[in-house]
């Protein structure tokens, strides 16, 4: 298990990524990744720590981005 810091729209969320492949395209197959994480914890721009419901909602509005952010920092 594997935790990263992510900033998203001046949220500051820690994440615990628990499974993450990835599987480049090939000239005969598409490539593929999957990836399984949760939030550990968060706060807003003025430091306040964010709910676990407002996680989730978070979580449901901003999945693609949140996705892209770790796999940034997995890949780096």
């Amino acid at each position: 298990m594997s935790h990263y810091k992510i900033n998203l729209h001046g949220l500051n969320l820690e994440v615990s990524v628990t499974h993450a492949v990835s599987e480049p395209s090939t000239q005969h197959a598409n490539g593929y990744t999957e990836l399984d994480w949760v939030f550990v914890g968060g706060t807003d721009e003025i430091g306040e720590k964010i709910s676990f419901r407002s996680l989730d909602f978070i979580a449901n509005e901003y999945q693609s981005e949140i996705e892209r952010a770790i796999w940034a920092q997995i890949e780096g």
